[in-house]
Order: C-alpha cells, then sequence, then structure tokens
C-alpha cells in the first residue's frame, strides 16, 4: 500500500506539472515567466556568488590571523629565549658573588655591565635595553647603564612581585609600561636571586625595547589591516603592534574576555569570532591566535567586521557592477541553462533508481562501493558486504504469477532497508531476486548479524492475496568482509560474496555463509533463523541468548 501511495502521488506530480504548461501557451504568459524567472535565477546567483566571497573573504583572513599570531608568537618566544641567557648567566654570576659577601653596587653594576658586553659579541638583538638588578625589598641597587644608579623603588612591579611571593616560579613577565630608568616602552623578563642559603636576595630583569620589536615585526606583518597583541598568563598586555601613543591599562577588559575565550578551546592555535558588545570589544572583530607552549603567552591578531565590509566591498565593486548589468542581458540564457540541468538530474537519478523497489540500482551501488571502499582503505576501517538471493524465486513466479512476484521483491526491499540501521548502511537491487547491501565500518561477525536479522524479519513477513497467506519467503546471503588480506578491491569483495551466496544455495538455501570463513570460530559465522544475534558493531559482545533478549520489546 505505501508503494502504491509513492507511485500515486508521482504519477499526479506529472498530471500537474502538464496541466501547469498548458495554462501558460500564451506569447506574453511565456515571455513574463521568462523574465521573471531570469531574473530571480540571476538575483539568486549574485547573491550566492557574494555569499561565497564573504565566506571565502573571512577564511583567508582567519588564515591570516592565525599566521600573524604565529609569526608574532615566534619572535616574541626568540626574543624572551634569548634574553633569558643573558639573565641566567648574569643571575648565575651575581649569586657566585653573594657566595662571598654581600653584593655592593659597584660590583653589582660590573657584572651586569660584563655580561651584557659579553651577550653583544655572539648576538646582534636589539630589541634589549637595561640589565637591572632589583634587592629583596625591590630597590634598584644596579644596571647595566650608569654607575651609581638612581635609587629607584619598583616593588609595584609584577615582575618582582609574583618572583618575591612565589618561591618557585622561575621567572616572569611584566606587563608593557614606560620604564622609569629610560621612559621608553617596554617590558621585562625576570629571574630571581637567591643567597647562599636559598632565601631570596632579589630579582635580575632585563628590559625588552618594543618599538624595536615592533620594527622587526613590521617587516613580515601586515599591520594596515590587522592589530596585533602579546599577553602573558595573567592577563597581562606584553606587546601591541601597530606601537600605541601610550601604554595599556593595568586591567584591560578586552585581555580578560580573549583569556575567558582562549580557555574555552582546546587547541593551542585557533581562530574564532568576538561578537560586538563583549566586554572590551565594542564591535565584533575576527582573531586568530596562539599559545606559546614555553612561556605560556598568547598572540593574538584582530581585525574589525567594519573594516573587513570595507575591504570586501573594494574586491567585489567589479562583481557587483557586472552583475546588476548582466540581469536582462543573460536571464533568458541562465533560464535555459536551468531547464537543462533540471532535466539532467531527474534523467540521473532514474538511471541509479530501481523503478520497482523505489532503492538504488547495480549502477548506484558499484559507484558506491568504490568510494565506500576508498574511505574505508584509507581510514583502515572494515567494510562488509551482503550479497542476498531469494529461495526458489522463479518457481514463485510460476506459482503465484508476476504481479505477486513484484509485490514481493518490494516487500523484500523494504525489510532490507529496516534492518540496515545505520545511515551509511546501503542497499540496492542488483539484479532480478537478488539484492546487495554494503556495511561500511563493519568487522565480518557484526555483518553476519546484519544478515541474520533480515533472513529473520523476511521470513516472517506474510503476503495476503485475495484472502490468501502466500507461504514464507526465504533468503541465501553470502557474506564478504574487506578485513580478509586477499581482498584488495571492490570488485573482488562482489565476487566473493556472491560465490558465498551460491555455496549457501549449494548446502540447501535458507542460511548465511561467509566467503573464506577464519579458523578462529567458524561455528559462530553462519546462524540458522531464530537463533537470536546481537549487532555489535559499536564494539559490545554478548551471546546469542543475550542478543535474543535485547531484541525482545
Amino acid at each position: 500500500r505505501e508503494t502504491s501511495s509513492i507511485s500515486s502521488s508521482t504519477e499526479e506530480q506529472r498530471c500537474g506539472i502538464k496541466e501547469m504548461n498548458s495554462r501558460h501557451r500564451n506569447l506574453r504568459s511565456r515571455i513574463r515567466i521568462l523574465s521573471t524567472a531570469s531574473l530571480l535565477t540571476l538575483l539568486l546567483g549574485f547573491t550566492v556568488a557574494l555569499y561565497i566571497s564573504w565566506q571565502s573573504l573571512i577564511r583567508n583572513t582567519m588564515g591570516e590571523l592565525q599566521r600573524e599570531a604565529c609569526t608574532t608568537s615566534t619572535l616574541v618566544r626568540g626574543t624572551l629565549v634569548d634574553a633569558s641567557k643573558i639573565i641566567d648567566t648574569a643571575r648565575s654570576r651575581l649569586e657566585e658573588a653573594l657566595r662571598d659577601a654581600p653584593l655592593e653596587p659597584k660590583q653589582a653594576h660590573d657584572i651586569l655591565r660584563s655580561v651584557v658586553e659579553a651577550f653583544s659579541i655572539y648576538n646582534s638583538v636589539d630589541s634589549f635595553g637595561l640589565l637591572l638588578l632589583l634587592n629583596q625589598d625591590g630597590k634598584l641597587i644596579a644596571r647595566s647603564g650608569e654607575y651609581p644608579s638612581t635609587p629607584i623603588d619598583l616593588s609595584d612591579r609584577y615582575y618582582y612581585r609574583s618572583l618575591r611571593d612565589d618561591p618557585s616560579r622561575k621567572y616572569s613577565i611584566g606587563r608593557l609600561r614606560n620604564a622609569a630608568t629610560t621612559g621608553k616602552m617596554v617590558f621585562h623578563l625576570s629571574m630571581p636571586v637567591h643567597e647562599r642559603d636559598g632565601s631570596f636576595a632579589g630579582v635580575v630583569a632585563v628590559q625588552i625595547d618594543e618599538l624595536e620589536l615592533t620594527g622587526t615585526m613590521k617587516e613580515t606583518l601586515n599591520g594596515e589591516q590587522s592589530a596585533i597583541r602579546v599577553q602573558d598568563p595573567s592577563g597581562q598586555t606584553i606587546l601591541l603592534y601597530p606601537p600605541p601613543e601610550r601604554a595599556p591599562t593595568k586591567d584591560d577588559p578586552a585581555n580578560m574576555t580573549v583569556e575567558r575565550l582562549f580557555k574555552e578551546s582546546p587547541a593551542h592555535r585557533d581562530s574564532m569570532r568576538i561578537r560586538g558588545g563583549a566586554a572590551g570589544f565594542p564591535k565584533t572583530v575576527y582573531v586568530g591566535y596562539e599559545r606559546d607552549p614555553l612561556f605560556g603567552f598568547y598572540s593574538w591578531s584582530s581585525v574589525t567586521k567594519a573594516r573587513m565590509c570595507r575591504l570586501f566591498l573594494s574586491r567585489n565593486h567589479m562583481l557587483i557592477s557586472a552583475s546588476l548589468l548582466a540581469i536582462t542581458a543573460i536571464g533568458i540564457l541562465f533560464l535555459g541553462l536551468y531547464r537543462q540541468a533540471a532535466r539532467l538530474e531527474n534523467a540521473l537519478e532514474d538511471a541509479n533508481l530501481d523503478p520497482m523497489t523505489l532503492i538504488g540500482n547495480r549502477r548506484s551501488m558499484e559507484a558506491e562501493t568504490e568510494r565506500l571502499w576508498r574511505d574505508a582503505a584509507r581510514s583502515g576501517n572494515p567494510i562488509s558486504l551482503l550479497f542476498i538471493d531469494i529461495d526458489h524465486f522463479k518457481d514463485f513466479n510460476d506459482i503465484h504469477g508476476h504481479a505477486v512476484g513484484d509485490r514481493a521483491l518490494k516487500a523484500v526491499a523494504r525489510f532490507i532497508q529496516l534492518s540496515l540501521q545505520r545511515p551509511l548502511d546501503l542497499c540496492c537491487r542488483w539484479g532480478g531476486e537478488e539484492f546487495v547491501a554494503i556495511l561500511p565500518d563493519t568487522r565480518q561477525e557484526q555483518a553476519v548479524i546484519v544478515a541474520e536479522r533480515i533472513r529473520e524479519r523476511v521470513s516472517q513477513m506474510t503476503l495476503n492475496v485475495n484472502g490468501v497467506l502466500i507461504p514464507k519467503i526465504t533468503l541465501s546471503v553470502g557474506i564478504a568482509s574487506s578485513e580478509r588480506a586477499d581482498r584488495t578491491t571492490a570488485d573482488e569483495l562482489i565476487r566473493q560474496a556472491d560465490q558465498a551466496m551460491l555455496r549457501a544455495k549449494a548446502e540447501g538455501r535458507d542460511r548465511t555463509v561467509v566467503a573464506a570463513e577464519t579458523k578462529r570460530n567458524p561455528e559462530t559465522l553462519t546462524k540458522p533463523v531464530g537463533t537470536g544475534a546481537v549487532d555489535c558493531r559499536n564494539g559490545c559482545e554478548a551471546t546469542a541468548g543475550q542478543a535474543k533478549r535485547r531484541e525482545q520489546p
């Protein structure tokens, strides 16, 4: 009845199309329809083209933002690594001097200056400023520049407080600020200095000049379109590009929003959109970021949506102009192409559909089997194939007639479809009374379970013809799986499943036979109808009795 309903609906649609065509025989009506269809088609194509162009711009921009964030992260990490070498050398010499006697300012100054001079022989980095030494109270006692150093209280600096309050920390990064010693925009990398007994003796830090660092970035980054920011794990800004006129505030709401969003993302490198109205972001921005695995800071590059819209319009103004001018000129051509495409699509659908059972035919299954075989080969997952044949179908047709035989074919096709419970499982009518089912990501034992489910359901099916019940229909099923090394192509898989089906018929029909059964447990690979089976394609294991209980309602 369901198949008859579908056929009636299809016939009604065809009749409706004929009636609609007959209403538009008038020439003016045809012209009006063609003009409207052409306009709508071109407008749709224009909209789709702009949408694709916009999505392409977003993808390219996101990729560029990630590249800029990665480049910035690499540059800053390299600078911090070089700075850590200077500080580590200075700390070692200072701690060695502290073992003998308390450190005098002149002695500390000489150590710092000698370290800077020794480092400059092997490195040409211009980003480093002064090398500073703070005592345990946060007072500046020596620096690598002038001597004597002007006494400055730097106890409020984060790069000092964090090391003083947490003895386990090995280093600290200070936020971007105007240096009290030079007035330049800098951030600091610092390490603790310890007394001979291991107690906290102070901090040695190096200034990193932001202008020198951003000057290097300008040579590799597109600063005209994006803004770049680097913030440490505590949320402090340590670098801004393009360079700001004044240092950022201590608690920037943008940093807090970005830090929260980045922590929610498991990837160390990604891109995202931040909607306007979030803290620190009055306008919608697109962001690409990277988390440095060594120092833990975040580098992120952003561009506003408004800037992207301006860039989008500037890149697509020719497309917009040409599309508007072409609406009238090529409208009829577009309509003709649309109709040809529709006819081709309908013909392709008819070519791949079995008209009787309304499932795929042999052509569609061969194409899908090749595609699924390639996917399985790439992923390394097994794939199984069932070759199904209705037993004694020729005699069935001779006894009950071809009309009843057609009903039986449709019913068997329906029950096969109902037994394939996963979206990727496919079935088709191979020809005559033969059907094929392809089961991706399915092992041999699991395919047996599916085959038994199909045979059991078909055997319980009843056909009523003019009040007379037709005897039950049985199936012979052959199974082949890609787990065997000798099955190297999809054609070989089909051939061996076919041979297994023929063997099932030779052994008495109404059974399932596996091609080239393995020695591990051949008795479990063929199950008679009614013994019960459970589909273990999700990795479960159960006995036949357990499977029977699970299938009970």
